[in-house]
């Protein structure tokens, strides 16, 4: 995946792609109008690995819509 994405609503960017795992921890909550890049996608768990302030982070592929890259 190379695309850029906003949450639908709001969601929580995890270090792992894992709401379950002792490890997988929320960084940080963004919302609407927020956009992270999208370098990868796990469509059989769900999951997109994004990038976020540096940060590789995860969250839930149906939460997020596709969005135009912002301006740098």
């Amino acid at each position: 995946a190379d695309d850029w994405v906003t949450p639908k609503d709001a969601i929580n960017l995890r270090t792992l792609p894992s709401v379950t795992h002792e490890e997988s921890q929320v960084v940080v909550k963004i919302s609407k109008g927020d956009v992270v890049h999208r370098i990868g996608v796990n469509a059989d768990l769900g999951w997109s690995k994004v990038e976020y302030n540096g940060q590789i982070l995860y969250c839930v592929s149906s939460y997020l819509e596709l969005t135009e890259k912002p301006a740098q």
